[in-house]
């Protein structure tokens, strides 16, 4: 596997065009270049599920409900006061979305309200002022409630989850339509609180952010059904997405020297129509595309070079020994 950094990925371009090589990243001919650089790594990368770019060391940790907490608001209002002993900005503000479920009021009590932000976090009472999504329609004053984590935001280095499990045990997952809203994929999701049971990964939404710094960038959306009653770990299996190069000194991690030879290949093309204005350089786009895609049918991943494991030991040997993972599927 190689690790390259833009410095050196910019100089490589460089080296097609007959330029100097250099030493920082500044003038406008080499921002040009990096532009073309990680518009490269996208098209080759991001576009197709590489056997390198799988990774195993996902971890999240859903938060468990808060009970025992109130609410106050006032009718036909979306702002509301969340208070709660022990409440901190970590209950309110993370990388997740935020839902209030008003227990103690019964026409509501069925009925989460999502939390879209939190005005200036929470104070030193316990308690917070906060913005629903809708305007609540009836008034209350201290009334019980409860803190619900179903929609978690993922980073941005998640490209697509592929396989999760809670202490080894994998649950189902489902691979959600991006139009589908989190009561859509789970109707009447407060119903039921407990360990998780189904995933969905799927769609792109916000995390319940601090009013004051505005809404932050969407995120890819995970949603857990049940409630989850307690904190949970979960692992998790994905396909990476490579973050884009911006200063000299980033680096592309984890991809092999031929990706890397069409990445560059690609933006030496990109930079040679647009900078050098040498339109007949276009081809050399669709031939890193070729060469990509030939490279991915012979090695990113087939059904077609997965094999069986099978004993050690030969049938005629007098003791049959199984060693390894016989019969099973790998690849």
């Amino acid at each position: 596997m190689s690790s390259v950094t833009l410095l050196a990925l910019v100089n490589r371009v460089r080296l097609f065009r007959r330029q100097p090589t250099t030493t920082v990243v500044t003038t406008p001919e080499d921002e040009v270049t990096v532009n073309a650089i990680n518009m490269a790594i996208e098209d080759v990368l991001s576009t197709r599920r590489w056997e390198f770019d799988l990774r195993h060391d996902g971890q999240i940790v859903l938060r468990g409900l808060l009970s025992s907490a109130f609410v106050t608001t006032s009718a036909d209002s979306t702002i509301a006061i969340i208070a709660k002993s022990g409440l901190v900005d970590a209950d309110v503000l993370g990388p997740y979305v935020v839902r209030v479920l008003p227990t103690g009021i019964a026409d509501y009590a069925n009925t989460s309200l999502r939390i879209n932000s939190s005005a200036g976090g929470i104070g030193g009472a316990g308690s917070g002022v906060v913005t629903l999504e809708a305007a609540f329609p009836i008034g209350a004053v201290l009334s019980d409630c409860e803190l619900h984590y179903n929609e978690y935001i993922l980073p941005d280095t998640v490209r697509e989850i592929v396989r999760i499990s809670y202490q080894e045990d994998g649950l189902n997952l489902v691979q959600a339509d991006p139009v589908l809203r989190y009561d859509e994929l789970f109707p009447a999701q407060s119903d039921r609180t407990g360990a998780p049971d189904t995933i969905a990964v799927g769609g792109f939404d916000i995390e319940t952010y601090q009013t004051a710094l505005g809404a932050p960038s969407p995120g890819l959306r995970m949603a857990v059904w049940p409630v989850p009653d307690e904190d949970y770990v979960l692992n998790y299996s994905y396909y990476r997405r490579h973050p884009e190069l911006v200063a000299a000194t980033d680096t592309l991690i984890g991809v092999p020297q031929a990706q890397v030879n069409d990445i560059v290949l690609q933006a030496y093309s990109t930079v040679a129509m647009t900078w050098d204005k040498d339109y007949a350089a276009a081809h050399f786009t669709d031939l890193s595309r070729e060469q990509a895609a030939t490279k991915h049918r012979a090695y990113g991943g087939s059904p077609g070079r997965r094999h069986t494991i099978r004993s050690f030991e030969n049938n005629s040997g007098r003791v049959h020994v199984q060693r390894g993972f016989p019969n099973k599927v790998i690849g």
